[in-house]
């Protein structure tokens, strides 16, 4: 999805609009350089005196030259609306998509916390993630949760949650659309109980909202997806 304010929109259109007119073909240059040539040559008493003789012939370079132009506008690749398109989307911002999953112990031995998984990149505990698109959004997570060495997976409806906020890496605002799945998992048949433990080489730790709220890291880069967690997968 992109998103583009309205003036650079209008913008665009306005200044590309008249390239979507047919180009026809310079005919009347080519027949006023015809002609003129043609006069030129006929006139051959006038040609005799040197000044008008190098006069004519520099307005026949000029004409000839304003032909050629005409001519290779003629011939030059044609705007289309795929070019419109994406010229749109380059000024546009582009939406970024996350679906994020929101993984529960079925077994209640962990209680009200939720699986956090350390990213490497942000040097922080975030709620497990993958870049996606509405239309392998699913997919993509289905893979991601069978691909995990835990019992019981059960996958629930996602809630969406569309944001402005700042990013650190590109140190601006972007707009993000999260997609939070409620993922659960029964722990007390994978021999995994303690707080922090280690999947597919990656490391885990269980945390409450309120542990979350504690930890400085994640308040600083990832306050936001806490707060919608409280709200909408919290038990009071």
């Amino acid at each position: 999805m992109i998103t583009i304010e309205e003036v650079e929109l209008r913008k665009i259109l306005s200044e590309r609009g008249k390239l979507f007119s047919r180009r026809a073909f310079p005919t009347e240059s080519l027949i006023s350089l015809v002609a003129f040539v043609a006069s030129a040559v006929l006139s051959r008493f006038f040609l005799q005196v040197l000044w008008i003789k190098v006069l004519v012939w520099v307005a026949i370079a000029l004409y000839a030259l304003r032909f050629a132009w005409l001519l290779l506008v003629f011939f030059r690749k044609k705007y289309s609306a795929i070019d419109l398109y994406n010229e749109i989307a380059a000024s546009g911002e582009k939406i970024h998509e996350f679906s994020l999953l929101v993984i529960t112990d079925s077994s209640g031995l962990h209680g009200d916390k939720f699986l956090l998984r350390y990213d490497r990149r942000w040097k922080c505990w975030m709620l497990p993630y993958r870049a996606t698109h509405a239309e392998d959004d699913a997919r993509a997570v289905s893979d991601y949760v069978h691909s995990l060495p835990l019992k019981s997976p059960k996958v629930g409806v996602a809630k969406e949650e569309r944001l402005t906020k700042y990013s650190v890496s590109a140190g601006r605002m972007k707009d993000y659309l999260h997609r939070f799945y409620p993922v659960s998992f029964d722990f007390s048949e994978s021999g995994k109980r303690g707080r922090s433990l280690r999947i597919n080489g990656e490391k885990y730790r269980w945390f409450s909202v309120s542990e979350m709220k504690e930890d400085r890291s994640i308040v600083k880069k990832n306050l936001e997806t806490v707060e919608f967690v409280s709200r909408n997968f919290c038990v009071f």
